[in-house]
């Protein structure tokens, strides 16, 4: 289903997945993309949604102006937990990362640093100050997360009290990070490099 202004993609499984486009909503495919329908919408231009499913039945979408919304029925009805825990109007829209390891902890990059949660969303901390265009949080392990921001890539190993840096770019800047698995994990850089990262 063609949109106009489609931002991201997240698949729950093989065939389960969700996009998200800043104007129109949030849409859901059940058959690997044969078919899409539109599960989530609000009014007005988000700047950004940024889903996160922990499994088929329980997901998270946080707006681009701030509020995040819970569903614990595969995105046919969503609540809202929370709103205005980060605003901005930035002139377009960030790639950010929304990600929960538990129902309860769960963490949040943006523009303005990373946020984490420990009461599925009730409340956020700020727990690193740094923030940029590309915000991609990635959590291995539990305890063991990288948060990458534009040229830096941060890590914890303490789910998210302390920082170091992992890895710090001098010219370039950082596009995507993932992990395969809990001990391989890849970045990429606009100029093409591609660096391992081992927890």
């Amino acid at each position: 289903m063609p949109t106009t202004k489609a931002l991201n993609v997240f698949f729950e499984t093989a065939s389960t997945g969700y996009y998200c486009d800043i104007v129109s909503g949030v849409y859901k495919t059940v058959d690997t993309c044969n078919t899409w329908s539109r599960v989530f919408q609000l009014n007005g231009d988000t700047t950004g949604l940024y889903p996160f499913f922990l499994n088929a039945n329980t997901g998270f979408i946080f707006t681009g102006d701030g509020n995040l919304y819970k569903t614990q029925d595969g995105a046919a009805t969503w609540q809202q937990i929370g709103k205005n825990i980060v605003t901005s109007n930035p002139p377009y829209p960030r790639w950010n990362t929304l990600l929960f390891t538990t129902d309860l902890t769960g963490y949040y990059g943006n523009e303005k640093g990373l946020l984490k949660t420990i009461d599925g969303g009730a409340s956020w901390q700020l727990v690193n100050p740094n923030g940029g265009t590309v915000n991609i949080i990635r959590f291995p392990t539990p305890d063991t997360g990288y948060y990458l921001c534009d040229k830096v890539i941060y890590k914890t190993t303490d789910a998210g009290k302390t920082w170091s840096t992992s890895c710090k770019l001098a010219v370039d800047h950082f596009l995507g990070m993932n992990f395969v698995n809990a001990t391989n994990g890849y970045a990429c850089t606009a100029n093409g490099s591609i660096f391992r990262l081992t927890p």
